[in-house]
């Protein structure tokens, strides 16, 4: 007498097995995940927002605890150093509810371009965890190259204020459709002379969605000569600020597809400046569909982009992005990416990433940034960031792993 196993797995009496069967019957359906774990004891970051130019460095640190006693952590140390061991900043936390985070910020200046620079919490293994492996963050110091001089006063004007952009980029345009945009301006004149205050404004195609304020863009001083630095004026906005123009009660989500931003400086002509050309800086951005993603690690890893941008500075921009292993356990050797020009297929730049190791979370995932200056200039250059190029990786998720990225090298103070 033959056993047939049945869908549900049990055991029933026939006799025989149907034509086609194989004898066998249907195999048992695969097992479901495993059920998520209790919350381990573990301090990670929850999330870092950075802010990095001319060799300053500042950031933003969300730091997350767990506990599976419901436990509050012991006070947190957080280190940010050099690749020598030497700290750059340092700082403790109190006490962090299980489940719950606090915030500290970290800063540093006088780095060199593409300086490695780490991010530490409890850099001294002081405190007894479950998971280790999420306790840094590897970051690369950037330093845009110095603009031009400014031109002369137009003839019959004393003005010597020059407004214009250093560094600009956005940030959550990838998964999230929570635009943010971020921007360093400067005021490089000789003169000793601040711009004042004078007001910006960020428009999607001819909406205006954004009118901000700007306090004093500072000209060097002495010690800034003497140093070969320009000081920079930081914005960032973002973060749910911007609110939909048709309905200021929601937070503003640009609709999938390609969108133009142009942040204009001096928006309303209040500040007298030897060039005006220099104060718009257009972004564009291909806004992809929102994307399906499990909430949880599947049984296969998924290779994840996080946070993709583009800092544009004067005469060349930096890809910026991190990468992680959204699973539970399995430790990945090599994950492969590469940036292609797309109206050829040339490749601008490729690497690896080593050891990725399994994260629940994009807290702790490396990042990898260069530079480059393209040779073509012209607008709306499009170029692709690819993960897993040559598809080596089985993955619960294939469709979440490139974005594009739109460079107007034509504008000024970018081409």
């Amino acid at each position: 007498m033959a056993i047939l196993l049945t869908a549900c797995g049990s055991a029933s009496s026939g006799s025989g097995s149907s034509a086609g069967s194989g004898g066998g019957g249907e195999p048992p359906p695969p097992p479901p995940p495993p059920p998520p774990a209790s919350a381990p004891r573990d301090v990670y970051f929850a999330d870092v927002r950075t802010m990095m130019g001319n060799g300053d460095f500042m950031a933003d640190v969300d730091i997350g605890w767990t506990d599976p006693n419901a436990a509050s952590s012991p006070a947190v140390t957080y280190r940010l150093s050099r690749s020598d061991g030497s700290m750059l900043d340092q700082g403790t936390t109190g006490a962090i509810p299980a489940g719950g985070m606090v915030t500290v910020q970290v800063m540093a200046d006088g780095l060199a371009d593409g300086e490695m620079i780490t991010l530490a919490i409890d850099p001294d293994g002081v405190i007894v965890e479950d998971v280790e492996h999420n306790n840094e963050r590897p970051f690369t110091a950037m330093v845009a190259e110095p603009p031009p001089p400014p031109p002369p006063p137009p003839p019959g004007t004393t003005a010597v204020v020059d407004l214009q952009f250093n560094d600009s980029h956005y940030h959550q345009a990838y998964y999230y459709n929570n635009l943010a945009f971020h921007f360093l301006v400067q005021n490089p004149n000789s003169q000793g002379v601040g711009s004042g205050a004078c007001h910006y404004t960020i428009l999607d195609g001819d909406t205006q969605i954004w009118r901000g304020s700007i306090t004093n863009v500072p000209a060097p001083n002495d010690a800034d000569r003497a140093a070969n630095r320009i000081p920079t004026y930081d914005v960032f906005v973002g973060d749910g600020t911007i609110r939909d123009p048709a309905d200021a009660t929601r937070p503003y989500r640009p609709t999938p597809g390609r969108h133009v931003y142009t942040i204009r400086l001096d928006s309303d002509g209040v500040v007298a400046e030897t060039n005006e050309a220099n104060n718009l800086r257009r972004i564009v951005i291909d806004i992809p569909a929102n994307q399906v993603m499990a909430a949880t690690p599947q049984l296969k890893p998924d290779v994840r982009l996080q946070d993709p941008h583009v800092h544009q500075f004067w005469n060349s921009v930096v890809f910026h992005f991190f990468v992680y292993n959204f699973h539970g356990s399995e430790t990945l050797a090599s994950v492969g990416w590469r940036v292609v020009r797309v109206s050829d297929g040339f490749v601008v730049n490729q690497g690896v990433v080593e050891n990725l190791a399994p994260r629940g979370t994009a807290a702790g995932a490396p990042q990898v940034a260069f530079r480059y200056t393209e040779e073509f200039k012209g607008p709306d250059v499009e170029y692709l960031l690819i993960l897993d190029p040559d598809n080596l990786i089985d993955e619960d998720n294939e469709t979440n792993n490139q974005v594009k990225f739109i460079i107007d090298w034509s504008q000024p103070g970018v081409g």
